[in-house]
């Protein structure tokens, strides 16, 4: 004897397979979306380089300072983080910190002689050697 099916029942029958899957797919998901988040020291290097453009375009030596000391909070913070790459790579990372925070002494004395312009000079050789990491690690400025 031919029992009747609901449509319910068809229905069930066909989704259960598919519910297996929901959590797979909320799995890629997340994952795609943590490819896609931005590391802290990918958004550190972006907060440093807005700032940097506000360094240099400080329209007085008080405002120079304003920026100056949030260039140096942004590098102190970023120079604490762990470079996602090689050893060799965790290392040039490194170096490229130290030398910038050991060429801020130049600005900070440009600065004490009340000389922006001297301060400005010293803080776009601070960008240059920026550069030359960035080449070295291969990442776009």
């Amino acid at each position: 004897m031919l029992k009747s099916i609901s449509f319910m029942e068809i229905k069930g029958c066909l989704m259960r397979p598919y519910l297996k899957q929901i959590p797979l797919v909320f799995a890629l998901f997340f994952m795609a979306l943590q490819a896609h988040a931005e590391s802290p020291i990918r958004k550190g290097m972006k907060e440093i380089k807005i700032v940097s453009e506000d360094v240099l375009s400080s329209p007085n030596l008080e405002s120079f300072q304003h920026n100056v000391l949030l260039f140096e909070r942004l590098l102190d913070s970023a120079s604490h983080e762990a470079y996602d790459g090689t050893p060799a790579e965790q290392y040039i990372y490194l170096d490229g910190m130290d030398e910038l925070k050991q060429g801020m002494t130049e600005v900070h004395e440009a600065v004490a002689a009340k000389d922006v312009l001297a301060a400005k000079q010293a803080f776009k050789q601070l960008l240059n050697a920026r550069h030359r990491y960035h080449h070295a690690l291969g990442v776009s400025d």
